[in-house]
Formats: C-alpha cells, structure tokens, sequence
C-alpha cells in the first residue's frame, strides 16, 4: 500500500527543573517581605496577554564554602514535577499585569502559559531559556516582561493511494540533528490519525520540519509523496512560521 500526505500549516502564533538539593539558605527566609511584579506581553504583538497564569518557582540558593551564591540549577520545570519547589500561580488581569506579593527571599524562575502559546519563561535575553530572579531580604524586582510565544501548529490527513483515508497512522514532526553519530533524523513529536485520516500537531515552536507518516503494512511516506526525507529537484520539508 502506497501512501500519500495531503498537509496544511496553521501558524497560530518548554520547561523543566533539576531538583534541588538541600543546602543552608543563602539569606534567611523570613519575614516574607519580598514583592515580584510585571507584565505578559505577546511576543509578536506586543500586546499585554490577560488570562496568562504566572508561576514561579523557589530555586532554594545556598551559599558555597567560599560564601558566594549558588543554586542547583536555572532551567524550569512543571509544578507537578516539583512539588518541594512550593511554585505559586496568579493570573494576569486585562492588562496583562501579575503581581506576587509575601515572597520569601531567595533566587526563583518564572514562566507563563496560556492555551495556544508555548510556556514561555521569564528571561530578558533569551525568551527560550529561563533567567534567574535574585530577591535578597526585603527585596522587589518590578516591571518583569514575559514575552509569550505563540505555540505552531501543524494539521493535514493521510490517505492511501485509492484516496481512501488511513486511520491509526503515526504521523511525526521530525527535524536533522548532527550528534556522535552523524547526521540524524530526530522525532520532535507524534501523534496518531484518527477515523478520517486526520491528524493535528502541536505545541511546538516555528522551524523547519520534515512531516513523515507510518502505517501499518505500508513504507514510510514524507510529505507531500515521497519515500525519502529530499527528493530529487525539490524539498519534502516544510518550514512552520508564526
């Protein structure tokens, strides 16, 4: 069985946390006194973003033997996947405005999330990575911009060579790595066809990508019609735009 994509992109304009290790607190972490206020805004736009829940996360800094701060890592996870982070949530007013007021001191991450946008994370140079705010006793870190990134996404149906639609199909998203082994082609993510030979990708952020499918009793197919990742003369890629 021969198989053919039939694709449309939709350009509707991640985080994880290490655990962090017990250590004495860099400062104390009473009273609670400190304040952390800002802004989501949309990152193409630039338009404020109301509805964005706002999380952040406790990083726990300790201070080393030669007394300077430090902290077990800076990258961010989910709430649910650091329940000891104790991450507290608020939600942007129509203005796009969130506030944490009683903060205890210490180093923490931000991110925001609202549907159809990536979590994004609070860095001002990087809005992929997540930057670290500092908040010593009595401390207030103010006007905190979150750029949120629209999330891409990528929609189509799959259909046999009588035109027929194929269900229970694996259709990935991939992109080309180069690591130890070479050059390699890398599932970003993948989802099933449904009863019509529909399929819909997304939460991923605008790139170039390779659209493959697999179904059972059929060779792997590329978009738009191909057994290979590049036919000769033309690109079976498709590059996702916000």
């Amino acid at each position: 069985m021969r198989l053919s994509i039939a694709l449309k992109s939709l350009p509707i304009f991640l985080l994880s946390l290490g655990v962090s290790a017990q250590h004495t607190p860099a400062w104390p972490t009473s009273p609670a006194d400190c304040v952390v206020d800002g802004q989501v805004v949309n990152s193409i736009t630039k338009l404020p973003v109301p509805g964005a829940v706002v999380t952040i996360y406790n990083k726990h800094a300790f201070r080393t033997n030669d007394g300077t701060i430090a902290i077990t890592d800076t990258s961010i996870r989910r709430p649910e996947a650091a329940p000891q982070d104790d991450p507290r949530s608020v939600t942007t007013d129509e203005d796009g405005q969130f506030s944490f007021t009683a903060v205890e001191p210490g180093i923490y991450v931000m991110a925001a999330a609202k549907e159809s946008f990536l979590r994004t994370p609070y860095n001002p140079y990087n809005p992929t990575s997540g930057g670290t705010i500092q908040l010593e006793p009595g401390g207030a870190a103010h006007g905190l911009v979150i750029r949120l990134r629209h999330e891409s996404v990528v929609t189509g149906h799959l259909r046999d060579a009588g035109g027929a639609p194929v269900r229970g199909a694996t259709v990935a998203l991939s992109q080309y790595v180069v690591g130890q082994q070479g050059r390699q082609l890398v599932t970003r993510m993948s989802g099933p066809t449904n009863d019509r030979g529909e399929y819909k990708l997304s939460g991923f952020d605008a790139d170039k990508y390779y659209v493959r499918a697999v179904a059972t009793g059929a060779p792997m197919v590329f978009y738009p019609n191909s057994l290979t990742p590049r036919a000769p003369g033309r690109s079976t890629s498709l590059k996702v735009t916000r």
